[in-house]
């Protein structure tokens, strides 16, 4: 029988007490806070100009659906941030499950929203679809140009 006596102790590590950073979460959180900070001013600006177009077009009717419309993709967009910072510190795999799950309920309640205010007569139709498709390239542009300012990198060493 082997006696545990005969086995040398083992320091502990210093670095035993400190919390190990995840640099695959840190990187997403950031790349999350630089999106959000990318967006915030075309975002507003493309919600203020559709509202007055839509007034121009349809009056109240165009504002409302110009707002619904920003309001809508803009929780959307958020959601997909929020998603980011809650999925960061799991395995990819695990995050990527979760990023399909949101990405298929954010187009749900997207495809819904459109469904139910398609026949409202205090929303137009025409200004809500055109600011939909509008806003959903105006934050994926801001997404990506925050991505390529970051300098996110796509694979992480010793992660």
């Amino acid at each position: 029988m082997s006696d545990d006596t005969d086995r040398p102790a083992r320091e502990p590590s210093e670095d035993a007490d400190a919390p190990r950073v995840n640099p695959h979460a840190q990187t997403v959180r950031t790349l999350s806070d630089a999106m959000l900070r990318t967006a915030a001013l075309p975002v507003g600006g493309t919600v203020l100009i559709a509202a007055a177009i839509g007034f121009a077009v349809a009056g109240v009717p165009g504002i409302a659906a110009a707002v619904t419309a920003g309001v809508v993709t803009t929780g959307a967009s958020l959601f997909t941030m929020g998603l980011m910072r809650v999925t960061a510190p799991m395995a990819p795999s695990m995050a990527m499950g979760a990023v399909l799950g949101g990405f298929l309920v954010k187009m749900f309640v997207l495809l819904l929203t459109m469904s139910v205010l398609s026949g409202v007569d205090a929303v137009h139709s025409g200004t809500l679809a055109v600011t939909f498709g509008v806003m959903v390239l105006v934050w994926a542009a801001a997404q990506l140009i925050a991505f390529r300012r970051t300098r996110t990198p796509t694979v992480i060493p010793d992660s």
